[in-house]
């Protein structure tokens, strides 16, 4: 009986550890990469933000990069153009037509 309890004790105690859970998460509106010892590179959809000044609001710079990644540079070319054409408020038309688009 007494190796019973003691069996027990020992997996309780081995149950009772904490194990570390903790998950760090970094968000960042960085989209450039460096390489080792290398120069830093663009991604296209740096690219198409600098491209598109008249459209993208700036202080949202994570989530235009974001679409741009997800719909590719032609797909965004086109509702750029779009907006342009047929909005009355082309910088809404535009980030209305990319939610649509995703």
């Amino acid at each position: 009986m007494e190796a019973i309890m003691h069996s027990l004790q020992q997996r309780s105690s081995v149950s009772r550890q904490l194990i570390p859970t903790e998950v760090n998460k970094f968000t960042t509106t960085d989209t450039t990469v460096k390489e080792r010892g290398g120069p830093m590179k663009k991604y296209d959809a740096d690219h198409l933000f600098e491209m598109l000044p008249d459209l993208v609001n700036p202080t949202f710079k994570a989530w235009y990069c974001k679409l741009f990644y997800k719909l590719g540079k032609d797909r965004v070319l086109q509702l750029a153009s779009l907006a342009r054409q047929d909005g009355k408020d082309h910088r809404k038309y535009f980030s209305h037509l990319l939610k649509k688009a995703s």
